[in-house]
Formats: structure tokens, sequence, C-alpha cells
């Protein structure tokens, strides 16, 4: 309890006599109550000082209402109310949350206000179902990070505190509805709020803020109250925005809107609250769809929609309590993982599965679109088991549930607003710059190559059950007449090559396996389950070989080298799934809005554009996390505890755990802790996965600082903003140059790469292109059998460096403390340049370093990468090689002879067919891998049509392709096809001598060059250089104290740090009477000094939000005070994690 500290056993025994005494004296109807067995009990206005401990022995209450009273803490065994979920303790004593309240897992309702309060403990993120909590007028002066962790929050009650900024991480609370701040000690509206685009209710009445930014671009925003601020001029919103504050009645007037207009609509506030109010006495669910179209709610969760009912089906009686126990589970496993994972940092016991985990686990902006999509694929679960229950039946999912279930359920579990289109602009600047998510790139099908949406499918999946279960997930399954083999046994028979057994490839180096990888980074990202513990009994699936989901463990065969241990299985986690619907294509995506569910999908997290995500992050808050915020030159931050002889490296990420990037301890010993080091924090989680892509993350880095610098220089009139937004275009553009131009056709070889990919004729919006699940799961993991076994390090002769020499590939595995304590970037992309790549044989596919070794720990059971492919591809329902085939008009070998044929090789056909009797049935990526090269080229015929495919539709489909007319200038495109991998060598490293083209085998010193040498030519950004005069206009108009851009016709204007904005945003040149709109805007000095950094144009910056629009509506019991603010609705942003006010955050890291 919160003053319990310090008493001796006196003062236990007089606390004891003391809660004797309160039972004692309690009122007759009190104890009527206890007795009663109801589920609410109402202690209000009681005077209570502690609560009555026979409370606890009330298992059955499910809200509380202890509010007006004295308590200062609760009794140790109030945490044994599992069934609660409303309870109010509002209007007490508390200096602190009681400890037993952050134990109650299923609490879905929270009111602490009135109280005393000034921080949260840290097992206050436990509270995992929380959707609602009140914590307004305490003492709270930092916001409080625990909340940041809370998934399902939808409205937030922190008005009449002493707050002053908010974090960035705000935007990472994905299912924030309403926010309420009024009364709190905010000098200007915190800047990540214009972030939370889907944000319906903000409150900020009376704070300190001057003005108000343009809230246009908050395209979810219903109600914005400012009253009582300093700032007297109207906040510019949508119109569809109910604004609250001085000025608002007489805008609304001046718009020609009647007074009755403005009265109907608050009397719908009014109306909405005073619903909200009666529904929170009543639990909140009922009224989710309801609210949305604002019409009384029916009787049944399940028949919530709007349209027709259909009659209802065997499942339909189970919905609720379904829905019921997979929160439960979900919330259980996903507490268990998170706890377990904190325990294996803090110990520094982490395993090659651990590292595996961590790195692969949901970021903070996807976080809400697997849980809601795990959340649903257990109720329809549960709902299948108490079906079969009841009538002995195994059915399909469309014979338990109606259409409206399906609608009710996407709603309740969080489904609906992953798979709600996003609202995409259309102004100048919105064609200028893609999105960070890639949302909106095609505007008839918006969430096409958005982060955090479905993969493509181009051939149906194949599971187990039809719906969700991995092929070979029963292992006596029969499949085409013969069982699967398992995964290791195929990888140890078929796959397995040590390591001094390899061939070397004669005409590439190895830094064309690397791009390779820094490709596929930038494309896709498949999330595991957010569980590592499975959902139905708990058991943590990195100790056990139970295979029960999320757990599906790679078994380990008996005559295989690995079963003389006691370990029979390797850890795998399944992909987290989608939420999708029936249907393919866009259909597909929105199907569970319109009461269809299909067969499992998984999700690519990141955008799937050739974008340079890879260095930027594929969600806003991340990128702004990126970002260098002490500036206005549009720079990403670098690491301020290292460098690499005076360049920088990617700044570390602090987790405040044992880092499993630092040196090992017993390397380490004797080392000073200002010589620690962490893993790096990047665009892309998986970049401290080896020292290869540690080092291209780092020169990517190098080059955007350079480039910005430079076009900082050519055109000063721009903010750091626009700086940010020309770099970042432009170096997606040299991603896209280097992948198709250099890479691709020797990949495809020379034969098949003109005819798959021919000259640029384009954009097609019809073109899809979003990642195919194939290509993320198998076709683009060929280069995999392609990764040389050992590690080059070399010296500025190319020679093996004595200091670092040359490590074993599994010593570089997430290790970036070698990166900064031995020799920096240079001699690993010497060693990248220099040494060839491994050559892919029938007979030497991967390496020992691969199978045998992979994320290989001290103690601990490596990893197998061949069979962590070839389990991926079962776990995502992928057909076998036969179907694929046949969809790239190829022919499918019938026999083992036929196959023999195929692959040209006899002997691999009798080992595949040994394994799994019949062609049909063998995994796509080994069937794929196994097929002789194409001539010149690095792959087979299968390869080289599913690449193909999915780099055509890569670039046909991208509104932003580089070579499209309107992107670029003639003479910017004319200098992007000069660019090279070695210019961007050369200009980021101390490395003098390259070859021409880094990804062709060279040999020293003979092919190499100087850098300086016209045969390694630069980039002349004097392309970039921004007119000054339009053909129509003449000079661009100037602002004084402002910066600008130019888009097409139009200039957009900001004010400098210091000065505000009065008239227009932007001049338009009107080419027929060849003047510039007017009135000209003005930047008057506000008198106030420079406040913190700001980002130009509210229209250029980031777009957030993939897929997620408004999904469901919380309300909030409004109760006991005069004070207090009536609940509203709220809006969510999906994010990562920047710092306070949008800067980088110093706590941020491993969760």
């Amino acid at each position: 309890m919160g003053n319990s500290g310090g008493k001796g056993k006196g003062g236990e025994e007089q606390e004891q006599e003391e809660w004797e005494r309160e039972e004692e004296e309690l009122p007759y109807e009190v104890e009527e109550q206890l007795a009663s067995g109801d589920d609410t009990l109402d202690l209000c206005f009681r005077k209570l000082r502690r609560l009555p401990r026979r409370v606890c022995g009330c298992p059955h209450l499910e809200k509380l209402y202890a509010s007006n009273n004295r308590l200062r803490g609760l009794p140790e065994g109030f945490s044994e109310l599992e069934r609660l979920r409303v309870l109010a303790l509002d209007f007490n004593k508390m200096f602190n949350v009681p400890p037993p309240v952050c134990r109650l897992e299923n609490i879905t309702r929270l009111y602490l206000g009135s109280n005393r309060l000034t921080t949260l403990p840290p097992e206050f993120s436990n509270l995992l179902n929380l959707r609602c909590l009140w914590m307004e007028n305490n003492f709270f002066r930092r916001f409080p990070r625990q909340l940041l962790d809370l998934p399902v929050l939808k409205s937030l009650q922190l008005g009449d505190n002493r707050l002053r900024s908010l974090p960035g991480c705000l935007a990472g609370m994905a299912s924030l509805r309403g926010l309420w701040l009024y009364g709190n000690r905010f000098e200007e509206l915190p800047r990540v709020l214009l972030h939370m685009e889907l944000l319906e209710i903000l409150d900020v009445d009376r704070n300190k803020i001057s003005r108000f930014p343009d809230l246009t671009r908050l395209a979810g925003l219903k109600l914005f109250s400012y009253d009582h601020n300093p700032g007297k001029a109207v906040p510019k919103a949508q119109d569809s925005v109910v604004l609250v504050g001085d000025g608002a009645e007489e805008m609304r007037q001046a718009r020609g809107e009647v007074a009755e207009a403005v009265t109907a609509a608050r009397a719908q506030k009014e109306a909405l609250e005073a619903e909200a109010v009666e529904a929170a006495a009543r639990g909140a669910r009922r009224v989710l769809l309801a609210m949305l179209a604002l019409t009384p709610p029916p009787t049944p969760l399940v028949h919530c929609a709007t349209h027709t009912e259909a009659a209802p089906k065997s499942g339909t009686v189970f919905v609720s309590e379904a829905l019921r126990r997979a929160e439960e589970r979900v919330n259980t496993a996903y507490t268990r993982s998170r706890e377990r994972t904190k325990a294996a940092l803090d110990e520094g016991s982490l395993s090659p599965s651990d590292l595996l985990t961590l790195f692969k686990q949901p970021a903070p902006e996807t976080r809400s679109a697997v849980r809601a999509a795990e959340l649903l694929d257990n109720t329809v679960e549960i709902i299948r088991q108490m079906v079969y229950t009841q009538e002995m039946e195994l059915k399909n999912i469309t014979e338990l549930l109606t259409p409206q279930d399906l609608q009710a359920l996407a709603e309740a579990t969080g489904c609906s607003t992953q798979t709600r289109p996003p609202h995409c602009g259309l102004s100048c600047l919105d064609s200028k710059y893609r999105s960070i998510t890639g949302a909106c790139n095609n505007r008839k099908f918006p969430l096409w190559g958005a982060s955090n949406t479905p993969y493509a499918r181009w051939l149906p999946a194949e599971y187990d059950d039809g719906f969700s279960l991995p092929r070979g997930w029963n292992s006596e399954k029969l499949h085409h007449g013969f069982t699967l083999p398992p995964v290791r046994r195929v990888s140890h028979e078929v796959l397995y090559t040590r390591n001094e057994n390899i061939s070397l490839d004669e005409s590439y180096s190895h830094m064309l396996v690397e791009w390779g990888q820094w490709i596929d980074h930038d494309l896709d990202l498949t999330p595991q389950s957010a569980s590592t513990a499975a959902f139905h009994s708990g058991v943590d699936c990195s100790r056990s070989c139970t295979q029960r989901s999320p757990c599906f463990p790679i078994q380990i065969p008996e005559d295989d080298p690995r079963s003389c241990g006691e370990v029979e299985c390797m850890p795998f986690f399944r992909s987290a799934p989608a939420c999708v619907g029936g249907g393919e294509g866009q259909l597909g995506l929105v199907g569970l809005l319109s009461g269809r569910l299909g067969p499992r999908e998984q999700l690519n997290s990141i955008s799937s554009f050739v974008d340079a995500s890879v260095v930027y992050g594929s969600s806003a808050p991340l990128a702004m996390a990126l970002r260098n915020q002490s500036s206005q030159r549009g720079l990403l931050a670098v690491n301020q505890h290292a460098s690499d002889q005076g360049l920088a490296y990617l700044p570390y990420l602090q987790s405040g755990h044992q880092d499993p990037c630092s040196r090992p301890r017993n390397d380490s010993a004797d080392e000073p802790a200002s010589n620690t080091t962490s893993c790096f924090k990047a665009g892309d989680s998986r970049a401290n996965e080896h020292l290869g892509m540690q080092a291209l993350h780092t020169l990517f880095l190098r080059e955007h600082n350079r480039l910005a610098l430079e076009l900082g220089k050519l055109n000063p009139h721009w903010s750091g903003e626009t700086i940010y937004q020309e770099t970042r275009k432009l170096l997606g553009a040299v991603h896209q140059v280097l992948t198709w131009r250099d890479y691709l056709p020797r990949i495809l070889g020379p034969d098949s790469s003109p005819r798959l990919l021919p000259p640029y004729a384009g954009y097609r919006p019809l073109a899809d292109p979003r990642i195919a699940n194939v290509f993320a799961t198998a076709a683009f993991r060929f280069a995999h059998v392609t990764i040389q076994p050992q590690l080059f390090r070399l010296d500025q002769n190319y020679s093996q460096s004595p200091a670092h020499p040359s490590i074993q590939l599994h010593q570089s595995f997430f290790s970036s403390w070698r990166l900064v304590h031995e020799g920096g970037v240079d001699p690993l992309i010497r060693g990248l340049v220099l040494n060839p790549a491994k050559l892919q044989t029938q007979t030497q596919m991967m390496p020992e370093e691969l199978t045998e070794r992979l994320f290989q720990a001290q103690g601990a059971l490596s990893l197998d990468l061949a069979s962590l492919n070839l389990q991926r591809g079962r776990d995502h329902g992928l057909p076998g090689y036969n179907a694929w085939r046949r969809l790239c008009g190829l022919s499918a070998p019938r026999d083992v002879s036929e196959l023999g044929s195929v692959l040209s090789s006899p002997s691999l056909a009798e080992k595949l067919s040994a394994l799994y009797g019949t062609p049909e049935n063998i995994d796509v990526w080994i069937g794929a891998i196994s097929e002789p090269l194409l001539g010149g080229a690095r792959v087979g015929a299968l390869l080289a049509c599913l690449l193909g495919r999915q780099f055509k539709a890569l670039r046909d489909g991208d509104r932003f392709w580089w070579e499209r007319e309107g992107m670029f200038s003639a003479a910017q495109r004319s200098e992007l096809r000069r660019v090279s991998l070695s210019r961007i060598i050369c200009d980021n490293t101390r490395i003098q001598r390259l070859p021409r083209d880094v990804f062709n085998r060279n040999q020293y010193p003979q092919d190499f060059v100087s850098c300086d040498s016209a045969a390694i030519p630069r980039l002349h950004l004097s392309a970039w250089r921004e007119e000054t005069d339009d053909p129509q206009c003449g000079a661009l108009p100037r602002v004084d104290h402002s910066f600008s851009v130019r888009c097409r016709h139009s200039v957009f204007f900001e004010c400098h740090p210091g000065y505000r904005l009065e008239g227009p945003a932007s001049m338009t040149c009107d080419p027929e009477r060849g003047e510039w709109s007017q009135p000209t805007p003005i930047c008057q000095d506000t008198g106030s000094g420079p406040p913190r950094v700001t980002y130009i144009i509210t229209a250029v910056i980031v777009v957030i939000g993939s897929a997620a629009l408004i999904s469901l509506l919380v309300t909030c019991h409004r109760r006991f005070s005069e004070k207090r603010r009536r609940p509203l609705i709220g809006g969510q942003c999906k994010g990562g994690c920047p710092g306070p006010e949008g800067g980088p955050d110093s706590t941020g890291g491993l969760h």
C-alpha cells in the first residue's frame, strides 16, 4: 500500500485493527451488497479510509465504484478480483497507484482522477485490456510512458495536470481516439498531435497556447476544443470539425452557416455524450458499432450491422464468449512473452531463437495490426472448437458465422481499422513526395504497397485445414499420396555443405549478394507473432517442442547429427496473421468490412516499393526518430558516442537491458564503460543481423547527410523538411537505378532480363505493386545459397588486415561492437568488393555456417537457415513446386525421370523424390534453387519468372518511379543515370581505390581506379538547384523570414522559427493573367524567440497511416465532478517511438 513503508510490527498490528474496525462499521446496505452476489458494488461517498477486505472475497465482481472516499491504498488480496472490468477510485487520497491494480489484467475502464498521483508504476503497462483511463486533476508533470504500452487504450483523460509537452511516442498509441489535455501548461500545441491523423476528439482548453497550427491534415478530427487560451485566431481545420472556442461560431456564420446548424451540431455532440454515459453503465462493447452509425444499438453483439441480418448460424451464439476468451488468451500470451524477453535481456542469456524473435517482433506501429489479427484468429478458432464440442463436427468458418457476425468481430477486434482505405490528399505536394508508409501511391487502390498490409497471392494458399494450419502441421497427412518430409532432413540431406567445399563465383563479387539482401530489406518484412508462448496453453515456444499456435517447432530427426543432444527441435514461431477478408486484391483487403473471411494471410510490415525505406523506415514516427531534430538541415541523426575516425556511425539503440549487440562478457571484462556499444538504430529492424548489413546502413546514412548538406547549399531557401524530402526522393531513385540497371540483369541473365523487364513504358495504375507472398517467403531468398561462410576484412592495400583479420560468418551476427572497435566500415567494404560470392551449384548449396551455426550463441542450439526458409514457406501455405512451374508456363515434372530432366541432375532428382515422394510436394524454395542456372544468370527458369514478374510490377505500379515524367526533370534523370555504388563508397569512406563496378569480380590492383578518376563519375547536384522564375509569371515570390519550395506552378511558404505566417500559405501562378495570386503572405515576428525546431509546410510532412482509419469508438463514464469534461470520441495514429515533441527517444530501444 502507498503509505505502509517503514512500519514495524506494532504498526502492522494497528493497521490490522483498523481494517477490522472498518469491516465492523460498514453500513447495512453495503453488507447487503457484499452478500448479494451482484457483479456491481457501489461504495462511493462512504468516507472509507481502507477498502473492506471482504471485497477481495467477491471474485464475481465486475464493477466496483469506490469514488469520493479517503482511500490511500488497497488490500493486497484485491488482485484476486480477476473478473473486474470497471474500477472507480477517483476523488480519494492516493499518492501512488496501488500495486494490486496493476495485476487486474481484465480491467477495461479505470478512473483515478482527483487524487495526488505524480507517476505511474512500471507494472501499469500490464493492463493490456484497458480502453478508458481518466487521470484528470492529478500532479503529472510528464506524460506517463507506461501508457505507451497499452495496445487498446481508446480514451485518455489527462486534464488539469501540469504537462508541458508530449512524447513523440504518443503517435504509437494506435488505438487512441479521444485525448483530453485541458487545464495543463502547454505553450504550443504538441507537434506529435499533428501526426495523429485519426484523432477524433482533442480538448486543449485552459492552456497557454498563443497560436494553433493548421489542423486540416487531421482527417479524422470531429471536435477540437481550444477555449480559454491566449490565441484568439480560429484554428484552421476541415469544415466537418466542430470547433469550440473564441470566434468559432462567428467563423461558421461567416461561411454562411446559420446559428441553427451550430446549435444542432452541439446538440448532436451532447446526445452522443449522454449516450456514452448511459452505455458505460451497460458495458461499452454493445455500442461500438452503434456509435459509428449514430443509431441505437441492436441487442446482440453479432447483429450490429446496419443491413438486413442473415439467419444465425451454429457459431453465432458463441461469438461474445469466444471473443472474451480470445482476449484473455492473447493478452496473457503477450504478457508472458514480454516478461520472458525482458528477463532474457536483463540476464544477457538470449538464445539464437531469442535473437531472431527479438528483431522479428512487430514494431510499435505494427503491433496494433498484429494484435487485431491474432485476436480475430483466436476468436474464430475458439468458435470452431465450441461448435465442434457441441455438434461433434468440424465445420468451415463460412458454415459457422454470418456476414453480420464477421462484421461485428472485425469491429470488436480492431480489424476494421486495419482494412479501411486511408484518405489520400490531392495537393501538388502529395504528388511530389511519396508517403513514408507507401500508402496512396495508387489513388484508386491506396493500400497497394502500403506498410502493414497483407502480401499478394499469385496462387491460392494450401493449408492443411484449408484455412489456417501450415502445410505439414499434421505430419501424418498425405499430400498427393505422400507425407511431407521434416524440413531439417531436407536441409541436411540436400543443402548442407562443409565450409571448405564451396565453389567461388568467377564473375561476381560478394557485394552483389549483399545488395540483394539490402534490397530485400527495402521490400518486405514479415513480423512474427507477437507471442512466443502458445495461445492455448501458455507453453513457452522456445523451451518446448509442443506444436500449438504460434509454436511450429522444427523437429530434429533421430538420425540428425544434432539429435545426440537432449534437444528434439528448433524453436520456430509462425508469422503474424493479417486482417483480411475473402477475395483477391483490394477486395481481399476490405472483405472483412462486408462480412467475408478468407484463409490466413501474412503481413508485410514495410512499404513494398523500392523507396529506400531501409534507410528511412516505413512509419512516420520511426522516420522522425531517425532524424536530427536539432537543426534545419534535413539531416539524419548520427551516433553521439562513437565515430569511424570522424565519419558517422548509426545512432545506438539504448535499451536499458543487457545489449545483444555488445561485446561478449568474456571479451569485455576489462572494457571501460565509455567503450561499450549497443545495437544500431536504423530504418530497418534487421540492420544488426550481421556486419555486412551494418556497413551498408552506415554507408547510406552518410550518403543521405552528404546529399542533404549539398542540396541545402544549392537551395538556401529550402527548409530542413524540404531538404529531407528531396534527399529521400533522390536516394530512393538511386536505389531504383542501381537495382534495375546493375543488379537485376546479372541475376536474371542477358537473355531473360530484357524479356522479363522490357524498357519502361510509363505508370500503370492497374499494375499491383504489392509484394507477393511467394516472392518474400521463397523466391527472393535464393541468394541465401550464394553467401560466403567467411567475412573478409581487408586493409588499404586490399590484403588481410593483421590487426583485424577475417572472421567466420557466425562471428559477425549481432556484433556492432566489431564495427566500432575493430577497424570500422572500410575493411568490410573492401572485403565485399574484392572477394567473390559463393557459386550456387546443385552439389554445394548452403555452407554449414548457415545450416549449423546461424545466430550461434554460447551453450545454445544454433538455428538452420535452410530449415527456417522451408518451414516459413509451409507456415505461409505456399503451394508445391509444380504449381509454380505451371503458373510460369513451364513443364511440371510428374516423376523422378522428368524431374531429373528439368533439373539436369538425375542424382539430385532422386534425392528429392526419396524425400518428397512426388515433385508436386517439393517445397518451392528448394525446388527453385535446385534448377540449373540460366545462361549468364544466377537463377534458374522458375526463379527468373517469379523475380521478373515481381520487379516488373514494382516498377510499373509505382507512381513515383524515377523515370516517370514529372518525377524528375530531364537534367536530373540524366544525372541519375551516372550514379554508381562505387561513387557512393568513394564519397562516404576513406577508401581511395575501387573498381568501376563493384558488383563484378575484380582483381587488385589492375581492375581498380582512383576515386578521383573520371571512370567513377560524380553526381552533379546542380540539376537540383530550384529555378527562380516561372515561364508564365516570372520571378518566384519570396517572403522575408520564410522558407519556400516550388511545386509545379505554386510556391509554398513557412516562416522561420520565431515568426508567424499571416496570409495564405502558398501562391499560385495564373497562366492566363501571368500573375501570382494575391495577397502575398508575411512572416510576423512573434517576439518570443526561436521555438523548438518545426517542420516546413505541413503539407510536406510525412504522411502517416497505412491502412488504418476510424475503428472502434470507446465511451467513458462521466461521473461525480462538475469539473470533469464530458467523454468524447477519439482517433488513432500508427507509429513507432520518436522522443518528446518528435525528437529522438532517450528511452527507446528493444521492447
